[in-house]
């Protein structure tokens, strides 16, 4: 079945992390759909919309940041209660904007990923697992390394808890109660986990993951063991999968893959799902052109999404054999674009008053201060394993005017197709210390600039300068440290009998020493010092394939 996606845009609701935004379900066929969005600035919005425009139900004070909202309810019942996490304290609000729950965790650690199930809450920081019952601490666990995302497996169908938690040092790891049960090796670390058709299957207890070099898998969960079942490899160069979503987009009967990439490009996957790793059983796509964090489409037709650069829309699916709804489509684009026309008119007359207050805020004689406005960056360096480069991604929320770069070591800036900035290369003095000076000019409302950098093994640091497009002129600045073995990445499937060569350092040096050593030349290490007594971790060189184990 074919499908045809159209984006509307609904409305500015800020920045937002990723899980920080839910869709109601429905009471009923009539009842009106609602959206609860939470934002870094700490405002919780529940609203709704009818013809087309935005009825507000319900909106909290600025607070802390919200680092995670989930849906809550009795199980097997309407999940319609709202969870929210701030630092390490948890909120609960209904639907209609009661608190009645203000839960402070006490956790050292802020929660930066939660599920509900029930009663039971299962919360997350940057290593640290807690699951509390009925507010009650009940268990815990302490993970070696960085923890991306948890979800729990489905009770009503499993008969027991079993937390998943989806790790930085690409493992997925299954708890039992406090004990690590066994866990699951995978090519790339895992972004976010979700169950299977939002219920995890027939036996609830499959789980589908997707990884930063843009793999989506479907992995079966036992009380003992775990066996896969599919896995989408990432062919096309798409980048890393930020959300998944299930909903029967097409209609007929079975749950179609909704996919959100850091890219901006939305994927819709369709069946066989049990053949997906030999065919890529691909619906549809649009793209967004900046990242997308959220993904929801329970009981709806439409799939609304948020991205980094503030905006709340959704992506309508049109299917091409209904006429009837193709026209009442157009007449409701009609009606939208009126509404749009009139609100574009309001905002202009509210920006030339606000320019002009400026201007005159601004004059020598006045008292007006002039504030260097705060913006928010989404930045990242990656390793494309196959082509051995990096790729950096800078995203503001507002429009970036230039970007520069600045190294102590020799790189080289490769083209990017998608990229529209114009590049331009300065000539550096010997005795300066800068081996590279690059400016990035961007064409006018570009809010994401990739680029494509190859690095040699020489260890140093990039700096880059990001301007944005306001008044009064200011950059932000961000440091990446370039290492000596940055094109090694962390593996789990190497062969232990190729032969090796071997280095062993002795000393009177204590192991926080080694470990700041390792971390100061290899990447994927641990910020903190691993528990265990003896530590180990297996690389493979990007470039040559070559193995490297380091122990200690």
């Amino acid at each position: 079945m074919l499908l045809e996606l159209t984006r509307v845009d609904y409305t500015l609701i800020g920045l937002t992390q990723p899980r920080c935004m839910k869709l109601l379900p429905n009471a009923g066929l009539k009842s009106i759909q609602k959206v609860a969005a939470g934002g870094i600035d700490g405002v919780l919005q529940v609203f709704s919309f009818k013809k087309g425009e935005i009825q507000m139900i319900f909106k909290t004070l600025p607070s802390e940041k919200i680092s995670s909202l989930e849906l809550g309810g009795p199980l097997g019942g309407l999940q319609d209660k709202i969870f929210v996490s701030t630092k390490n304290e948890v909120r609960g609000y209904t639907k209609k904007g009661k608190v009645f729950l203000g839960f402070d965790t006490n956790l050292t650690e802020s929660i930066n990923s939660m599920h509900v199930s029930g009663s039971d809450l299962l919360v997350a920081g940057t290593h640290v697992y807690n699951h509390f019952k009925d507010c009650n601490d009940m268990n815990s666990y302490l993970s070696s390394d960085t923890i991306n995302d948890v979800i729990a497996l489905s009770v009503d169908k499993t008969g027991r808890l079993t937390a998943i938690l989806a790790c930085e040092d690409r493992m997925l790891r299954v708890i039992d109660k406090s004990t690590l049960s066994f866990s699951a090796p995978l090519s790339s670390p895992p972004t976010t986990i979700a169950l299977l058709n939002n219920d995890g299957g027939d036996t609830g207890d499959k789980v589908v993951y997707a990884t930063q070099d843009g793999q989506l898998g479907l992995i079966h969960v036992t009380r003992s063991k775990y066996n896969w079942k599919w896995i989408i490899p990432n062919n096309k160069g798409r980048e890393g999968a930020r959300t998944l979503a299930w909903h029967d987009i097409t209609k007929d009967g079975t749950q179609n893959l909704i996919v959100g990439r850091d890219d901006g490009s939305i994927q819709i996957y369709g069946e066989p799902l049990e053949r997906i790793s030999d065919m890529d059983p691909l619906i549809e796509r649009y793209n967004f052109s900046t990242q997308v964090t959220l993904v929801r489409a329970p009981h709806f037709e439409e799939n609304f999404t948020s991205r980094t650069s503030n905006f709340m829309l959704e992506v309508k699916s049109i299917f091409k054999e209904s006429t009837r709804n193709i026209y009442s489509y157009f007449d409701m684009v009609l009606n939208n674009c009126t509404l749009c026309r009139n609100e574009i008119e309001g905002i202009e007359r509210t920006v030339v008053k606000e320019r002009a207050r400026y201007q005159l805020a601004t004059q020598e004689d006045s008292v007006g201060i002039s504030v260097i406005p705060y913006l928010n960056i989404s930045d990242k360096m990656t390793l494309i394993k196959d082509e051995s480069l990096f790729q950096l991604t800078i995203e503001m929320e507002t429009a970036i005017d230039n970007i520069l770069l600045q190294s102590d070591v020799p790189i080289k800036l490769l083209d990017v197709e998608k990229n529209s900035a114009v590049v331009s290369l300065s000539g550096c003095e010997p005795n300066s210390g800068n081996k590279v000076v690059a400016t990035y000019r961007c064409q006018v409302n570009t809010t994401k600039v990739s680029l494509i950098i190859e690095l040699g093994t020489e260890s140093g640091t990039l700096v880059v300068y990001v301007t944005p497009h306001a008044q009064p002129k200011a950059c932000h600045v961000r440091t990446y440290i370039l290492k000596h073995l940055g094109h090694y990445f962390r593996t789990h499937n190497f062969d232990n009998a190729r032969s090796i060569s071997t280095l062993i350092l002795k000393g009177s040096f204590s192991m926080a020493e080694i470990h700041n050593w390792i971390a100061k030349c290899l990447p994927e290490v641990p910020e903190k010092i691993p528990i265990s007594d003896t530590v180990t971790y297996h690389y493979m060189s990007s470039f040559i394939e070559t193995i490297l184990f380091c122990t200690y």
